[in-house]
């Protein structure tokens, strides 16, 4: 008989040795990985609605306390169109010539403007009741009131008021020289009284 040993059994192989820190990390489930990030996708959505919330808030508040002056930066520019300048006109002539003068009106004519007709001294006092009774019944003349015609009336007023005037001056100017006539004779007369009483008070001495 043969002692035929039996084989031993091979020890088995000893696993194999991991480092400590992988040990303690546990594998994340894929269900947690998602909830995580669910989480912080809306953490960071309602950080975000906050912060946009917080700063209009600041924003209104400021614009309401600081308000710009509303005559110097007006909110609204209107802009009007300017108004047409207003020109006086001097329209004159002479004899005959208010025909003339009544179609250089019409040609001219604006109703922000003033005109004044004149006819000269040489014109007859029916050619200028003409001229203004043709300026009266125009309508728009009429309407407007800005035509105006210079009558003969008025000069020979003034030229009566000139010579009143003068003979006034020439009034004040005798009376001036007729007081200083008068005071210069009463001196005269008063050294003459005085030489004649002088006079006699010689003659009386040389009597005696």
């Amino acid at each position: 008989m043969q002692n035929q040993s039996s084989p031993s059994p091979s020890p088995s192989p000893s696993p194999p040795t991991q480092h400590p820190f992988f040990t303690t990390i546990p594998i994340p489930n894929p269900k947690d990985h998602k909830t995580t990030l669910y989480i912080i996708l809306a953490t960071y959505l309602f950080s975000l609605l906050f912060f946009l919330s917080s700063s209009s808030t600041s924003t209104s508040t400021s614009t309401s306390q600081i308000r710009p002056n509303p005559y110097l930066f007006p909110t609204s520019q209107t802009f009007s169109a300017p108004s047409p300048p207003s020109i006086a006109y001097l329209i004159s002539g002479f004899a005959s010539d208010s025909g003339r003068i009544l179609r250089l009106l019409l040609a001219t004519y604006h109703p922000k403007n003033q005109y004044l007709l004149h006819l000269d001294c040489t014109a007859p006092q029916s050619e200028r009741d003409g001229l203004a009774l043709s300026v009266q019944y125009t309508p728009i003349f009429k309407a407007a009131q800005n035509v105006n015609v210079v009558g003969k009336k008025k000069r020979e007023q003034k030229e009566r008021e000139r010579k009143e005037r003068e003979k006034n001056e020439r009034g004040e100017r005798n009376c001036r020289v007729k007081m200083s006539e008068e005071r210069e004779m009463r001196v005269l007369k008063k050294k003459k009284i005085y030489a004649i009483q002088l006079q006699y008070h010689l003659t009386f001495e040389m009597v005696l």
